[in-house]
């Protein structure tokens, strides 16, 4: 994928597109930073080529349905042991043939698509390294329905031991003004071996035909502990509802973990105490878990048939991508056991 898809967006955008500049002016959590900004500006006419040559690109590329079929073939056949449905939806064949259909499908769809305004593209590089991006682009169907979408994110050091992250995306219709806004920010503070954390998730929705959606969820941590192997952590949240100013949803969460492979075993605890209900009668919740593991301190290993076995040399594409999947589920397999998927 990288060298196919990486190789024709480098060949299709033209240097013309980009202008560099240096010392930029970047205001982040009051401060003002001298960044280096890199932006990609392509007319509406010069989108609306490279989009049309992308997609049919993928609409052709045999190689790229069959990855995708097996994968998702793949995914049904694990899942299907919870949801007998899958298994008969995973045949690789059947799969890449919908895929064939569907990406013919969006092609012919997206000849009358265009793309007002074009595309502007900005990065943003402290050190030789990307902090952070903003892109905006408009898309008009062949039902004249207009969108904009505005895409935000941060992950900028801006003090010695500060670190502010971002992800903002906003999808607005031009037409009926409707609107959705996701904007996700994080202000990491370190100090020795305690990290503070200071996180909000705002949602937004405006809906000319219904009621609007405005809630915000925010999260202070303070988490103790260099390493995974011995650490706390103390969570207060909130959510809030909007309008919904008779409703609370508060709360707080102690977390403490200690994995010690020296005595082979792990241990975790969760106190989680939560107020929930009307601001005159909320009702409180208290869950507590105590988990404890056992390490082994040797595991099973099949004897390897050199019979069976295939050289490395002649591994393909997609065996590796059959090897890079198993891995991942067994890793995440190994996680759900030992209680870490929720860290």
């Amino acid at each position: 994928m990288q060298k196919e898809y990486g190789t024709f967006i480098y060949e299709q955008l033209d240097s013309n597109y980009f202008t560099k500049e240096k010392n930029v002016d970047y205001k982040t959590n009051g401060k003002t930073l001298q960044l280096t900004s890199v932006t990609l500006n392509m007319s509406d006419k010069e989108t609306k080529q490279f989009m049309d040559k992308l997609i049919a690109k993928v609409a052709k590329d045999d190689k790229l349905h069959t990855i995708y079929a097996n994968h998702v073939s793949k995914l049904f056949k694990s899942s299907a042991a919870t949801n007998p449905e899958l298994k008969d939806m995973a045949d690789p064949k059947e799969l890449k043939k919908s895929v064939k259909e569907s990406l013919q499908d969006f092609q012919k769809e997206a000849k009358d698509t265009t793309y007002p305004g074009g595309v502007k593209s900005t990065v943003y590089v402290q050190d030789d390294v990307v902090v952070a991006r903003d892109m905006n682009m408009g898309v008009k169907n062949a039902s004249n329905d207009k969108g904009k979408l505005n895409v935000v994110t941060k992950n900028i050091p801006y003090e010695d031991n500060k670190t502010a992250k971002q992800f903002k995306a906003v999808l607005a219709d031009s037409t009926t003004d409707d609107a959705f806004t996701f904007d996700m920010k994080n202000n990491v503070t370190t100090e020795s071996e305690k990290r503070k954390e200071n996180m909000s998730i705002h949602l937004l929705t405006k809906d000319s035909k219904g009621e609007d959606t405005n809630m915000t969820f925010k999260m202070d941590s303070v988490i103790n502990g260099k390493t995974d192997a011995k650490q706390t952590a103390d969570r207060t949240f909130s959510l809030d509802l909007g309008d919904q100013e008779d409703l609370v949803v508060n709360g707080e969460v102690k977390q403490n973990q200690a994995i010690s492979a020296s005595k082979g075993k792990a241990d975790y605890s969760f106190d989680i105490r939560t107020k929930i209900g009307t601001k005159a009668d909320p009702a409180n919740v208290t869950l507590k878990i105590d988990s404890a593991s056992q390490l082994k301190k040797s595991a099973a290993i099949p004897e390897l048939d050199a019979s069976s076995a295939t050289n490395v040399k002649d591994v393909t594409p997609e065996d590796m991508l059959s090897i890079q999947e198993n891995f991942a589920k067994n890793v995440q397999g190994l996680m759900m056991n030992m209680g870490t998927a929720s860290y």
